[in-house]
C-alpha cells in the first residue's frame, strides 16, 4: 500500500450494529418511502485515475446538457438508482458471470490487470443488466 494512504474498510453489508443488511424486495416501495430522505452517510472510495477521470467526464456532459451543477455524490446517487432499479436483472446477469476472486487494490502490475478484469466483468452484468430492465418511470 501507498506510504501515507490508509487502506479503506470496506462495506460488509452489515450495520454498525452487526445485523445483514438486506436488499428490499420491492424496489418501488423505497425509492417512493425514501425519497425525502437527507443524505448523511459519508463513503470513501479508492479510484484509479481513469474511473476519476471518468466521472468527472460524466459530471462535465451532464451538468453542461441539463444546466445544472451536477455534484459527485448527486451523480453517484443517481448512478445508484439506476443500479437499484436494474436489481433484479443484476441477480441474474451477475449469476451468469459465476463465482470471482476479489483482487486487492493495492499491488503489482499483475494485481492491476486482475483488478481491470474483474472490473470489466461486474461493469458488463451491470450494464447488461440496465438494458434487460424496463423502463424506469
Amino acid at each position: 500500500m501507498p506510504r501515507g494512504l490508509k487502506k479503506p474498510s470496506s462495506w460488509t453489508g452489515t450495520q454498525k450494529t452487526g445485523e445483514e443488511r438486506t436488499a428490499p424486495s420491492h424496489q418501488k416501495e423505497i425509492s417512493q418511502t425514501r425519497s425525502w430522505e437527507t443524505p448523511k452517510i459519508h463513503r470513501e472510495f479508492v479510484l484509479t485515475e481513469a474511473a476519476d477521470i471518468t466521472i468527472d467526464d460524466a459530471i462535465r456532459v451532464l451538468s453542461r446538457r441539463t444546466g445544472t451543477r451536477l455534484t459527485r455524490s448527486h451523480f453517484l446517487r443517481a448512478v445508484l438508482k439506476a443500479i437499484s432499479h436494474a436489481l433484479p436483472e443484476l441477480e441474474d446477469k451477475a449469476g451468469a458471470i459465476g463465482i470471482l476472486k476479489r483482487p486487492s487494490n493495492w499491488g503489482t502490475e499483475e494485481a492491476a490487470q486482475g483488478r481491470e478484469e474483474y472490473e470489466l466483468d461486474l461493469a458488463r452484468a451491470i450494464v447488461a443488466a440496465i438494458k434487460a430492465s424496463k423502463q424506469m418511470e
